[in-house]
């Protein structure tokens, strides 16, 4: 999957989930996934692409979850 995002992003956390129905969606789906880039663009904006560590069987749904992070 590949995605990007704001240089500057703060406050915020950008999780990607997996699902299989569409229903459940498992939320460490980034132990499955791996970072494998992320480089800045000319538009000012980070590209990321992330594969998964291992094959993956069956139809899969990934989604990318933004949520706010409140501050400490």
């Amino acid at each position: 999957i590949r995605y990007s995002k704001q240089a500057d992003l703060t406050g915020t956390s950008i999780r990607l989930e997996m699902s299989s129905d569409l229903v459940v969606w498992q939320k460490n789906s980034n132990e499955i996934f791996i970072t494998q880039s992320e480089s800045l663009n000319e538009e000012g904006l980070v590209d990321i692409v992330m594969r998964s560590s291992t094959p993956l069987s069956g139809s899969q749904y990934l989604r990318l979850k933004i949520e706010k992070v409140a501050n400490p």
